[in-house]
C-alpha cells in the first residue's frame, strides 16, 4: 500500500506543480491514530519555494479534488499529511 500511496502522491505533485522528483518520503506515523501513512512536506519545500504546512494544505486539496478509492481520509497537520488507507 506504501508503494501505492507513494506513486500516486508523487505522480499529483509532479504534474500539479511542474516537478520532475523521482521519489518521495513517506512515514509511519509514531501515533497509529493519526493514520497509517503521513507525508512530511519538508522535502517539497525547497523546489517549491513555500513553507511545508502552505504545501500540505494544498496538497489535501489535490487529493480531495482526485482522491483515489483506496483512501480513506487525509488530514493535514502542520507541515505533515496524515493518510488513513483502504
Amino acid at each position: 500500500m506504501r508503494d501505492l500511496l507513494s506513486k500516486y502522491i508523487l505522480e499529483l505533485v509532479n504534474n500539479n506543480y511542474n516537478l520532475n522528483l523521482e521519489n518521495i518520503i513517506l512515514e509511519t506515523p509514531q501515533n497509529s491514530e493519526f493514520g497509517d501513512f503521513a507525508l512530511p512536506c519538508f522535502q517539497f519545500s525547497k523546489p517549491l519555494k513555500k513553507g511545508p504546512p502552505i504545501i500540505s494544505t494544498e496538497i489535501k486539496t489535490l487529493i480531495d479534488n482526485n482522491k483515489e478509492q483506496f483512501i480513506d481520509e487525509v488530514n493535514c497537520a502542520g507541515p505533515y499529511l496524515n493518510f488513513k488507507v483502504n
